[in-house]
């Protein structure tokens, strides 16, 4: 059984009738993507994604390691690293685990901790000064989150609003938190499931689990569902998703329990696309993957293409990358280079890769 988050719909995006969001004619714009290697003076053993912002990339640790992060300066074509940073455990400013998004405009990092349940903290990290001042927890932000509401996926709006998940009891897909409240108040996403007066909202809200990526500067947002191949994206305009376009209609196909809240995913539901964004466009990583696949061992042109579409919904290009793409990945705001993580499989190592657009 899986657990996760809700969904959305609405209309579908530019260029595109109603009834077919998701095909598009992508001739004359794809391209092959090749990459260069980044050399790193310390071992990248036990890493995956790659953040990237300015001249400083961010890379997280599997479980094992004693810390989340590890901080590296880019230097041509090397990668120096500075430290470690954010450290597991129970103590003062350390976490069971975190997740964390990179602000560009503002040259910030964010790092929001959990308790393997439910947010309990956010630190803001200053990326316009120096690695002592990123690496020293004195020097970060610092927001206390309560027990109610609980928040279990985010994405930071602004200086006191998160983009969370309703509660259980709707099957919208985003809410907003104001730090400080007691509530989260939905957007106004409706779930896209055909049938879903036939389903418990709880059900719904984690069939549809998604995450969000946000625009660098203007209040505009894409939202992916983490199962099956739905994506769209949509503004906030005070407190209320408007605009609202669908890039891919691929929903998930699941099965539900018999105590009508836990789900299945069925083998022919996709894993859903990630995305890194910028100024211009959005960059979304396909998985290449359905629930079946482990079973079936199709393994090949997975987390290899990119789908670029303007904020409008315009398919821009296909990107067809040299290597698989593991965990997040980063484009730089010029839209000249992309930063990403990778496995050699003859080696066996893990690498940070960079790719000229």
């Amino acid at each position: 059984m899986v657990a996760v988050v809700p969904a959305i719909v609405l209309w579908s995006c530019s260029g595109q009738t109603e009834s077919e969001p998701g095909v598009y004619d992508w001739t004359g714009k794809e391209a092959e993507i090749a990459s260069e290697l980044l050399l790193p003076d310390r071992s990248l053993l036990g890493t995956s994604g790659a953040y990237v912002c300015g001249e400083w990339l961010i890379t997280a640790y599997s479980r094992q390691a004693d810390y989340e992060y590890e901080l590296f300066r880019i230097c041509g074509d090397s990668l120096l690293g500075q430290g470690n940073f954010v450290r597991r455990g129970s103590g003062p400013d350390e976490v069971i685990q975190s997740y964390l998004q990179v602000d560009p405009a503002e040259k910030a990092l964010y790092v929001l901790a959990d308790n393997m349940s439910f947010a309990t903290k956010l630190y803001r990290i200053d990326l316009s000064s120096g690695a002592g001042r990123i690496l020293d927890p004195r020097q970060w932000g610092k927001w206390d989150y309560p027990d109610k509401p609980k928040m279990f996926t985010w994405l930071v709006v602004d200086s006191v609003a998160l983009l969370t998940r309703p509660d259980y009891e709707s099957s919208d897909l985003a809410a907003l938190y104001t730090r400080g409240d007691t509530t989260r108040r939905a957007v106004g996403l409706a779930c896209p499931e055909p049938n879903s007066n036939a389903f418990d909202p709880m059900a719904l809200s984690i069939a549809y689990s998604g995450r969000w990526a946000k625009h660098p500067t203007e209040p505009r947002f894409v939202y992916m569902a983490r199962y099956g191949g739905y994506v769209q994206t949509f503004r906030l305009e005070q407190g209320r998703a408007t605009d609202i376009r669908v890039l891919y209609n691929d929903r998930p196909q699941f099965s539900v329990a018999a105590d009508g809240f836990n789900i299945r995913y069925k083998d022919e539901s996709r894993y859903g696309y990630s995305a890194a964004v910028s100024d211009r466009y959005i960059y979304l990583l396909e998985s290449g993957r359905t629930f079946g696949d482990p079973r079936t061992g199709r393994e090949e042109e997975q987390y290899r293409r990119i789908h670029v579409f303007t904020w409008d919904g315009d398919p821009v290009r296909m990107l067809h990358m040299d290597r698989q793409v593991n965990g997040g990945f980063s484009v730089t705001p010029d839209d000249r280079y992309l930063y990403f993580h990778t496995v050699d499989l003859e080696q066996g190592e893990e690498q940070i890769r960079r790719a000229a657009l």
